[in-house]
Order: structure tokens, then sequence, then C-alpha cells
């Protein structure tokens, strides 16, 4: 009478490829614990994870980042910001990159046959608009690629986010639903792989009589 059934909604956490998309890409992001989708100011580099973060202040603003790791591995950022006045769009174009560092290559047997130099990087585009005085909606279109040597991968993946703000009470929530997509390419044939797939609900709250601001992450 009573049945059971296994049902696969999304992809389990740390089962997924192309983990190197979770990592901040500002020093702020960095700063606020590696993920915020919930403070609109004035750091473009914010957006990169939440398009409806976009905001007619972010037209012609430019962030660069460079984060020199462990074992010479090394991260650039690069992102700008664009207002169509006619079309009332915020868009912004943005690149992560990854560099590895050159690393030997060799056969089963352990002959070292050179070397090569892995990388991982995002391209992308995003656009919000406005909504009566408080929301923000948005999205961003964004190619993937890996390149380790003789293995190789990509895919398309989207993000969608909503913002509303309350400026006369000094609140920001928003939620984004981030890397929606499929593989191109795959590393290897015949494995499915999936994209790190994340719901995202944030909010954060200024106090109105002191510079500071507190955020949830979850």
């Amino acid at each position: 009478m009573i049945g059971f059934s296994s049902v696969k909604s999304q992809t389990l956490g740390g089962r997924s490829s192309y983990q190197f998309m979770r990592f901040p890409v500002s020093a702020q992001a960095s700063a606020l614990g590696g993920m915020n989708v919930s403070q609109q100011n004035n750091d473009i580099s914010l957006a990169f994870h939440n398009p409806a973060l976009l905001s007619p202040e972010t037209h012609g603003q430019m962030a660069t980042s460079f984060n020199s790791m462990y074992d010479g591995i090394k991260q650039y950022h690069w992102m700008q910001g664009y207002r169509h006045p006619t079309l009332k769009t915020n868009f912004a174009a943005g690149i992560s990159y990854f560099n590895y560092g050159d690393i030997t290559q060799t056969d089963p047997s352990g002959t070292i046959l050179g070397t090569f130099r892995p990388r991982d990087y995002i391209v992308q585009l995003s656009a919000s608009r406005e909504y009566l005085n408080r929301w923000t909606y948005g999205a961003t279109i964004k190619y993937i690629a890996s390149n380790y040597g003789v293995v190789r991968s990509s895919a398309l993946a989207a993000d969608v986010g909503v913002l509303y703000r309350d400026t006369a009470n000094f609140l920001q929530v928003s939620l984004v639903a981030m890397n929606m997509g499929g593989v191109l390419k795959k590393y290897t044939n015949g494995v499915n792989e999936e994209l790190p797939f994340d719901l995202v609900f944030g909010i954060s709250k200024k106090l109105a009589k002191a510079p500071i601001q507190f955020s949830l992450t979850a």
C-alpha cells in the first residue's frame, strides 16, 4: 500500500565539476565570507555572483583584481559595467581566470613527457532592470572552460537573481539561482558531470545610527 521511490532534484554537495566557480572574485567578497548576494554597493565585483546587484550607479565602473596563492596558483578578475539609458537596463561583462602554473606531464610509468599549464576561466555577460522603486531583477549567461593538458571541458550556465531594497529601513534581500546549465564537452567520455548548482538567499541590514551592516547568506 505504500511505495518508495528515489527522485534526483539537484547535484549533491561536492559532487559536481567546475568547483572553481565558487571562488570569490574580489577582496570584499572574501571578507564577507566568500559569498554575499544581498549587499548592493559601489563594488561592481559583487555582481559577478548576482546580476541583480547591478544598478545605475555601476555605469562606467571597472573592477580588476589579482590573487596570488600557494604553489604558483594565480587568479585574475576583470569586470566592467554599463547602463543603456534608452533601454533602462544595466549591463556588465566579466572574466575570472585561474592559472595553476607549470606541471610536469608523465606517462603511467613515470616517464617525463614535458610540462603543461592547466587553467580554468569564466566569461560572462549580465543584465538587470529595475521594477517599481524597490525591486531589481537580472540574469547572467556564462561560458565556462577548463584546460588540463589533454583533458578539456566546457559548459554553458546561467544565473537568475532578484533583489528587494528598502532604503528607508536600510534593508536588502536577495534570492539567486546560480549555475543552471549543462556541459558542452566532458572531461572524460561516458562520465556524467554536473554544474555546481546553488540556490542562495541573502539578507543585509544596516544599522540606522552606526556604520555597521549585518549580512546572512544561506
